[in-house]
């Protein structure tokens, strides 16, 4: 994972306590799937196969692992700094630093602040979700305005294009109401609905049988995943407040 190389691969929680960051970083395999240039323009990677490709491997040792090399893979070293929020990384020599933007159990955004203030952020590519409470799954739902960015049904793939996104999202209430807006030929248009949590912890919407969905996500991306039909995942991001 040079400086290099980093700068072409091509979505929390708290930073205050220095265990809970390196416990996520060490949790799996992290996949590089979309970038930010020092000027601010996000370029997330469409290919799948890239994202699976490009990678980086936190172990608890203090080395990691990139792809490269004659054996396939590259070895470096890394630390975590608490003081300056800063993972420092050594391979072969060549020393640079990081410092940690955004970190949950589903994201990771890197600043490397030394090299242009250039960003990279990073995802599990597969991804086992970490059991939520009732109350955990209701604050994330309506913790604000979620945008979609995509809906998967079995091979096909759905995506919102970036310009129409902000014409298309939901927002859950805390009172079980939701809204909902999307774009209708040239048209936008927003409807209301209910929402519920049953006991499986699964999101009823409507009370209807095809639109029950399992929930995961963090402060800045929720995955809706069916249980009944229809499209199998449907992904929103954070809209800005």
């Amino acid at each position: 994972m040079t400086k290099f190389l980093l700068a072409f691969f091509l979505p929390l929680i708290s930073l205050a306590q220095t265990g809970n960051v390196e416990e996520l970083l060490t949790s799996d395999t992290w996949n590089i799937a979309y970038n930010i240039s020092e000027t601010g323009e996000r370029t997330d990677e469409p290919d799948e196969n890239k994202i699976r490709a490009n990678w980086v491997k936190f172990n608890k040792d203090g080395t990691f692992e990139t792809p490269g090399g004659i054996n396939g893979k590259m070895i470096g070293k890394w630390a975590y700094d608490a003081v300056s929020n800063v993972i420092n990384f050594n391979e072969k020599g060549s020393k640079y630093r990081a410092s940690v933007e955004e970190i949950s159990d589903m994201n990771l955004l890197l600043n490397y602040t030394d090299n242009g203030g250039f960003k990279i952020g990073l995802i599990h590519y597969v991804y086992i979700p970490k059991v939520k409470s009732n109350d955990e799954i209701s604050t994330l739902l309506t913790s604000g305005k979620w945008l979609m960015v995509l809906r998967r049904f079995e091979e096909i793939m759905d995506k919102t294009d970036p310009e129409k996104q902000q014409d298309t999202w939901y927002i859950f209430n805390p009172d079980g109401t939701y809204q909902r807006s999307e774009i209708i030929g040239e048209e936008v248009s927003v409807s209301d609905g209910s929402w519920f949590l049953d006991d499986k912890l699964q999101l009823n919407l409507d009370a209807g049988e095809n639109t029950i969905y399992s929930v995961i996500g963090d402060k800045s991306k929720l995955i809706l995943t069916t249980v009944s039909g229809g499209y199998n995942t449907i992904e929103f991001k954070k809209g800005k407040e």
